[in-house]
């Protein structure tokens, strides 16, 4: 399920490292995805800032041998998990009209599958599929992502409300002259 988003149309990695670094703090999170075809400098930084990233490269080979690249792996892993119901389907009308109008083509008789090139997407639909690649890349991801233990996550947020309710109570009483 998406939790959160943010569209952001910015080159410069330092600003996306920052707007990553907001969002990992606001969520309590280490774990990021990145698509690293021309945004490496953006996964050195965040490593650098001690994240965990998972480096995705779609053109890479893909180990499942019914894909023509990793790009192809992944759209067909989310499809599957969307259709077996293990995944939300996202309630955004342009990231569902991006997921639903890219293509896949059968290259040879071994069923081999190609997702078509978002350079196509493009023409044919007036804009990048950026959402969808974004949705997809990030479901993929979850797989290599590193478990989260839940109820330590519980017990790190109530102690931070404790201490920002203490924070209030604290201000409230000075205000009122307490």
């Amino acid at each position: 399920k998406i939790i959160d988003k943010k569209y952001m149309y910015e080159r410069d990695t330092m600003k996306v490292a920052g707007e990553m670094m907001v969002m990992s703090a606001k969520h309590q999170t280490d774990e990021m995805a990145i698509d690293v075809i021309g945004m490496k400098a953006l996964a050195d930084r965040l490593r650098e800032l001690k994240k965990h990233v998972i480096e995705i490269n779609s053109s890479e080979k893909s180990v499942n041998v019914e894909c023509d690249n990793l790009r192809a792996e992944m759209w067909r892993y989310v499809a599957q998990k969307i259709q077996d119901k293990q995944c939300c389907y996202p309630e955004d009308d342009e990231l569902r009209r991006q997921l639903t109008k890219v293509r896949y083509q059968v290259l040879n008789s071994n069923g081999l599958v190609r997702i078509e090139p978002k350079v196509n997407v493009k023409k044919r639909i007036g804009r990048s599929p950026d959402r969808a690649d974004c949705f997809v890349y990030g479901i993929w991801a979850l797989q290599k992502a590193k478990p989260i233990n839940l109820l330590a996550l519980r017990h790190r947020k109530e102690a931070l409300l404790g201490k920002q309710r203490r924070r209030e109570l604290t201000y409230t009483g000075r205000s009122r002259g307490y």
